[in-house]
């Protein structure tokens, strides 16, 4: 910022990450469903620890690239990378900041409904979920309709295992077959399978 003081163009360059940054929180906290407390409710985000990693980023490395710039402030070209960077970090966090801030599932006696910035809202009864997949690539629980719509649930949501516990008391054990590598890592005990063989311990031998 040409013409400025360099504290008052670095403060003014702080501010500004702090106010986009508390934007996109308030703006991802809108339509967000506050639902009653029920043993059959629940409200889904993601954990405290990936939104605050989230938020640390996108706040933390622009002021501290701001800080580093007050004591060697660059001249003539080098002013063009510095704001490159900026808009690096930019580019990476803000998506970020928007996908923990706005995502979203609630499940409720109906069925789940999901949202998600890049997906938009979507909504699946409970009779239509025709299966529950879990993608080891993208470590996700995945929800699928009978007509191909879908809610993923990251691995880095809040509440898992209480998750399961209501899906579980909505769908059959068959339609969780392909989510018991999730089960797995969650370390949650995976639902008995009407087809699947007993185990029954040998007698000792004499």
């Amino acid at each position: 910022m040409r013409g400025l003081p360099p504290l008052i163009s670095h403060a003014i360059i702080t501010l500004a990450v702090f106010g986009m940054v508390a934007l996109m929180v308030w703006a991802g906290q809108q339509g967000r469903p506050r639902p009653r407390a029920g043993p059959h409710t629940l409200l889904l985000r993601y954990n405290a620890l990936f939104r605050g990693f989230t938020y640390l980023a996108a706040i933390g490395i622009p002021v501290g690239l701001t800080a580093v710039l007050y004591f060697h402030p660059p001249r003539g070209i080098q002013r063009w990378y510095v704001l490159s960077l900026y808009l690096g970090i930019a580019a990476v966090t803000m998506p970020l900041v928007w996908e923990a801030s706005r995502y979203y599932l609630f499940v409720n006696p109906d069925g789940l409904e999901g949202r998600s910035p890049w997906w938009g809202s979507r909504f699946l009864a409970w009779d239509d979920i025709q299966e529950v997949r879990y993608s080891t690539m993208n470590s996700c629980f995945v929800f699928r309709a009978t007509n191909g719509d879908k809610i993923g649930v990251s691995g880095f949501v809040g509440g898992l295992k209480s998750l399961l516990a209501l899906v579980e008391q909505r769908l059959p054990p068959t339609a969780l077959k392909k989510a018991r590598t999730g089960y797995e890592k969650l370390g949650r005990p995976f639902p008995p399978l009407p087809d699947e063989p007993v185990l029954e311990a040998r007698a000792p031998r004499r």
